[in-house]
């Protein structure tokens, strides 16, 4: 172990400093650690009282030389910090050198923003080839936050070096200029890592351009990057109302749904008139409307919103289902009233409205309505006949606790003696959306099906490590667990030949349909579906199954 005079050394490096010989002064400090305890604190003392360039130069001489004297000394870096927010033209001075305190320097210009550091630094990133010197100088661009070094920062969201590309996408982010938003695009598509990094600043800054970025991603994204990009929009909350309500004018659907759901999810009262007049505007695609109605349903209460009518006679059941739910959470007098009126007419569409009040569990509706013969005909009969069980306990359970024992012992009765089929067996399905789930209940229970609902997928996959359905219908767009996640799982157990699985969607992308074959579908089924579309599908995979 080298031996080291302690008191020569301290007093050699005070020579030097009155000497302002630096060279020598750095030699000296080269032997830092193996000085003693006080001669080392003195010399830091001296340090940091002599001339603020000598000091400068010197401690981060040391820094640089024993990197561990900053874990020693809390106070070491504040001081050359300290000094150099008196001194920005030492800094400056020392960045341009290429020398071992040139990185620390660069780190010192950005703790210190020296906005004119900014040229220099664009000359270092254009004829570095140091990567950490390189990844410093990204970071410290960032921090100074100069729009002029946009496109050269920019030009990082190309190289296959993952640090670099973090600190190019970082620095960006905290320029955050429309320039620097619109270029963070360019780094997409380099990794689901990475793209989530640039998705998260983009819900960070949550300027026009951000949003922007993240609609085209909402519409046009892969089914995992997609559902991210919904779990940032959803954490921004309200503040994306507005940006999201304007999807509405944009003539796609899919953009529409994947608006409504977060509007739904959200829950803010600025987005009802908005949708409302959507639904005023009539869409051609059913599953903007069911979405429209579905997301009335959850958002809170407004009394006599008259638009919610119309859908109880839309020609997609779904769209019914959804419109009954909105309407049952927004019911008063005079909505009543006027569903009343289209019941009391007793034609086909009466029937189709009273079975749909039903089956979406329309309760303060049902209520509303009972009171009219031919509504208390159609009920009875279905319930008895057609319902599933639980539908028909749940009505019959509400006619009894509303002085209506009467027709609740009739419902029961005549289910009774109802001589049921046995039951085809059991089909699975999946949907984040409760009404959805309630459709298939319906829907399965009519063609013969023991219905296996579940509205997370992660239930979904440990019920199935014990049981097999005849099939799984599952939707693609779900959070945590996508349906293209769920089928790749579940292939891990069966096989196409011993469970089929159907993937409904309201997507149109091809690119997502052949993902789900991709996953081990057998099939791809479009939203919103129907008894006859339903049962078609299920009809063939199953069909498929018995001859494999």
């Amino acid at each position: 172990m080298t031996t080291v005079d302690s008191k020569v050394a301290t007093q050699e490096i005070l020579d030097n400093i009155r000497s302002r010989d630096l060279i020598k002064a750095k030699i000296v400090l080269r032997s830092f650690d193996h000085l003693d305890l006080q001669a080392k604190r003195r010399i830091l003392y001296e340090l940091s009282k002599c001339e603020d360039d000598l000091a400068i130069s010197l401690l981060v001489s040391l820094a640089v030389s024993h990197p561990h004297i900053t874990e020693l000394y809390s106070t070491f870096e504040e001081t050359i910090l300290a000094k150099a927010l008196n001194n920005p033209d030492i800094v400056m001075q020392y960045i341009k050198q290429e020398s071992a305190e040139q990185l620390y320097y660069i780190r010192l210009a950005g703790k210190m923003r020296i906005q004119e550091a900014a040229p220099v630094l664009v000359s270092i990133l254009k004829n570095s080839q140091d990567p950490d010197i390189l990844l410093s100088t990204l970071e410290t661009l960032g921090a100074i936050g100069a729009q002029e070094t946009v496109g050269v920062i920019a030009d990082f969201l190309e190289t296959y070096n993952h640090l670099l590309l973090n600190a190019a996408i970082q620095a960006l982010g905290e320029i955050a200029t429309p320039t620097a938003m619109a270029n963070l695009d360019r780094g997409l598509g380099k990794g689901e890592d990475t793209d989530r990094y640039i998705l998260d600043i983009f819900g960070a800054v949550q300027d026009e351009v951000s949003f922007h970025q993240l609609n085209r991603i909402l519409l046009k994204g892969k089914a995992g990057l997609r559902n991210y990009c919904k779990s940032i929009l959803l954490s921004i909350g309200s503040k994306a109302v507005p940006f999201l309500t304007d999807n509405f004018g944009i003539n796609d659907a899919d953009l529409q749904i994947h608006s409504l759901n977060l509007l739904q999810e959200i829950g803010d009262d600025a987005a009802l008139q908005p949708i409302r007049n959507l639904i005023n505007s009539h869409p051609k695609d059913a599953n903007v409307r069911f979405a429209a109605y579905e997301a009335l349903a959850s958002l809170s209460r407004r009394k006599g919103d008259y638009v919610l009518a119309g859908g109880l006679i839309d020609p997609v059941e779904d769209v019914r289902l959804a419109a009954a739910r909105a309407i049952d959470h927004n019911l008063d007098e005079m909505l009543l009233l006027g569903i009343r009126n289209m019941v009391k007419r007793g034609d086909a569409e009466a029937t189709r409205i009273i079975k749909t009040v039903i089956n979406a569990g329309a309760r303060q509706l049902f209520l509303g309505l009972v009171a009219d013969r031919f509504f208390q005909g159609v009920a009875v009969d279905y319930l008895s006949r057609k319902a599933h069980p639980d539908i028909k306990d749940t009505f019959v359970t509400l006619l009894a606790e509303n002085g209506m024992a009467d027709l609740a012992d009739q419902v029961s009765i005549r289910a009774a003696a109802v001589r049921r089929n046995t039951t085809l067996g059991k089909i699975c399905a999946i949907d984040d959306s409760q009404m959805t789930l309630n459709i298939y209940r319906c829907i399965l229970n009519d063609l013969g099906f023991e219905p296996v609902l579940f509205q997370y997928p992660a239930q979904a996959l440990d019920w199935l490590q014990e049981e097999k359905p005849l099939a799984i219908c599952t939707d693609l767009n779900m959070p945590h667990i996508t349906g293209i996640e769920l089928t790749r799982r579940a292939r891990e157990k069966y096989s196409q030949e011993e469970l089929p699985i159907i993937m409904v969607t309201t997507q149109g992308d091809s690119h997502d349909h052949q993902c789900a074959y991709d996953a081990g579908a057998n099939a791809v089924m479009g939203k919103p579906f129907d008894v006859e579309q339903l049962g078609q599908f299920l009809k063939r995979v199953i069909g498929e199954k018995k001859n494999g």
